[in-house]
């Protein structure tokens, strides 16, 4: 995806809608979008999204409603969709989860599957393939499908033991690993999300509203998940933000334990920056 590309895009206006080709939902989107580089880039539709992404362009999107005097409104088949990924707190008739599953829609690769394996990520992709099922990577989405969603972990009863009053000897508290997400910017920041794949386990977080100056988020990890492959521990930490109006410069960083170990920068009016680590 190169910035040609996004400097030739240019936003839906109502006068594309025609009597014989109709907008549809998903028309009144545009994607801000990420090539494996960090570099951002703007595309006015899903169309111009996948031909860049079937080249490997793109790493990732992030839809919004496009720019004009349109405003999206979901239709009843539209909400039944956003309802199967709609969390507490949310309602089917909010465009920001349609323009959720419109991302989804504009690529598909090996980082977008390891965020979603967790069921709500199944669910996320599930209703992506009803928003957009001419998708070119449709096959390789029901593909992803098809393999186990991992399921958030029950808790189990513990049987009531009688303390018995004798001294037991003092153990070691299992060492653990902070990990710190960075996001700072020259002006506002309108999305942040978190995501978290280790011990086997999906967890995702997304900032609610926008916010400027330095953000900061910790997590804290058992030492022992980050092993590696070599011990069956695959895991995959990220971040990605995107820019808000009138912000020139981007930056996610990753720390473990202090030590920076991802750093990227976009630049751009609602430019998208990813940091990503994992083994």
């Amino acid at each position: 995806m190169s910035d040609q590309t996004a400097a030739a895009a240019s936003p839906i206006s109502s006068d594309q809608e025609t009597a014989d080709v109709p907008l549809t939902t998903r028309d009144l989107f545009e994607l801000y979008c990420q090539d494996p580089n960090g570099v951002s880039g703007f595309f006015p539709g899903l169309e111009e999204a996948w031909a860049e992404a079937k080249k490997g362009n793109v790493q990732s999107c992030y839809a919004k409603e496009a720019a004009g005097d349109r405003t999206v409104v979901l239709t009843e088949e539209d909400q039944k969709t956003t309802s199967i990924i709609a969390q507490e707190g949310q309602t089917p008739d909010d465009a920001v989860l349609h323009g959720l599953l419109v991302g989804i829609c504009a690529t598909w690769n090996k980082s977008e599957a390891a965020q979603r394996t967790s069921v709500q990520g199944h669910d996320e992709v599930r209703a992506a393939l009803i928003v957009c099922p001419d998708s070119p990577f449709a096959d390789a989405m029901q593909a992803h499908l098809k393999t186990p969603a991992v399921a958030a972990p029950t808790a189990t009863p513990q049987p009531t033991v009688e303390a018995v009053p004798e001294v037991t000897p003092t153990t070691e508290a299992p060492k653990t690993r902070k990990i710190t997400y960075i996001v700072e910017a020259t002006g506002p920041i309108s999305l942040i999300t978190y995501s978290n794949f280790i011990n086997s386990k999906m967890g995702q977080e997304q900032s609610s509203g926008e916010v400027t100056g330095t953000v900061k988020k910790t997590y804290e990890f058992p030492e022992e998940a980050f092993a590696g492959m070599q011990h069956g521990s695959f895991w995959s930490l990220g971040v990605s933000a995107q820019a808000g109006a009138g912000t020139t410069s981007i930056t996610c960083r990753i720390l473990s334990d202090g030590h920076e170990m991802s750093k990227q920068t976009s630049t751009g009016e609602y430019a998208v920056v990813t940091c990503n680590i994992g083994a």
